[in-house]
């Protein structure tokens, strides 16, 4: 089981949910623990909510995939799939440590759930460390696999970021800094150009919340729409790689909030810091 220092925990009534409130510089974010610890909500100052929590599939969090193992998600066939939020059926991952640092980080370790299966995967361990860096918030994520199982090399979500369904357009940095394109994505997925190393999805009054993660290799989106509160849109930057016995992996993921030019330059620190 799990304790959580020094910091503000929030339980709810018995069966709910558990959650994390941490203020990290400007942003105001809530972790929840029935989830994984995974990010379930996200504010900047005294904004409006960033992003979507409708299942456990969606948040921002860890989610990686293998070999097809005859698991169904929701009838079809799937594959393996340690998520950790939880499986679609609604059973959350399973936190294992947690410790908040009033205004400087919160951590946490947890075990991830098949999404299809729903079953507990102990082989796999999922860590993430949250903290503001100047005007960002930036993740660190590091994910094992002890399992003696090899996969093939599948594309890795790194990590999925559902944003709230008031942040309708995805805006992508042209080339040799022309400028920026906006769109509404379409359903299923469509590639994202990744040359800048950021995408960010912005509301009505063109600010919203950027996603740069100098490891990923590609990235994926999506606009989800059936017209009601289960609306979102998605973004993924992407890194293809197997899931290999004995495999260690470790990244940096970093958010920004404003307008897109206001986005650019904030992730142009990161840029200039590699």
């Amino acid at each position: 089981n799990f304790a959580v220092h020094r910091g503000r925990f929030v339980r709810s009534a018995p069966g709910g949910e558990d959650w994390v409130d941490a203020e990290l510089g400007a942003w105001r974010a809530r972790f929840l623990l029935t989830s994984g610890g995974a990010l379930a909500s996200l504010r900047h100052g005294g904004g409006a909510e960033l992003l979507d929590r409708a299942d456990r599939g969606r948040l921002v969090q860890q989610s990686y995939y293998g070999a097809e193992d005859g698991s169904l998600w929701a009838g079809r066939p799937w594959r393996y799939n340690p998520v950790q939020g939880g499986e679609w059926r609604g059973r959350g991952g399973l936190v294992t440590a947690a410790e908040l640092a009033p205004g400087e980080s919160f951590r946490c370790t947890s075990i991830p759930r098949h999404w299809a299966s729903g079953g507990l995967l102990e082989e796999c361990e999922m860590r993430a460390g949250w903290c503001a860096e100047g005007p960002l918030l930036r993740a660190r994520f590091r994910f094992e696999y002890r399992g003696e199982k090899g996969h093939p090399p599948r594309h890795q979500e790194l990590p999925a970021v559902f944003f709230d369904r008031s942040l309708s357009t995805l805006v992508v940095p042209l080339p040799d800094g022309g400028g920026f394109d906006r769109r509404e994505p379409g359903f299923p997925n469509e590639p994202v150009d990744w040359s800048a190393g950021w995408a960010a999805y912005v509301g009505a009054d063109g600010r919203g919340l950027g996603v740069c993660v100098p490891a990923a290799e590609e990235a994926t989106c999506y606009r989800f729409r059936d017209g009601g509160e289960t609306d979102c849109s998605y973004l993924a930057p992407v890194k293809t790689f197997a899931l290999a016995p004995g495999l260690s992996f470790e990244y940096e993921a970093y958010f920004a909030f404003g307008t897109p030019a206001e986005i650019a330059a904030a992730f142009a620190a990161v840029a200039e810091a590699r």
